[in-house]
């Protein structure tokens, strides 16, 4: 809620910030409150996740949160594959 307050006043102080692509990046989107990525390789990222941040152009970086069952309980991890290479 922050965000949206900061970016509808337009007197964020904000560089970067996580957002799920199919609620807030969308709305984010529409609403012109993120640039988008150009000029970058994104050859190491799977098509179906940067489907999911783009809207026209690649408006974020995707990362995926997996739960695995490993022993006694779920093990939690990120992953992210490594940033894309500027063209």
């Amino acid at each position: 809620m922050k965000l949206i307050t900061e970016f509808a006043t337009r007197s964020s102080t904000v560089d970067v910030f996580m957002t799920r692509p199919l609620q807030e990046a969308k709305m984010f989107y529409k609403n012109g409150w993120n640039e988008p990525l150009t000029n970058y390789d994104f050859s190491e990222y799977p098509k179906n996740a940067l489907d999911a941040v783009t809207f026209s152009l690649v408006m974020g970086l995707p990362a995926a949160y997996s739960i695995e069952r490993r022993g006694n309980g779920p093990s939690c991890r990120w992953f992210c594959p490594s940033p894309p290479r500027e063209l």
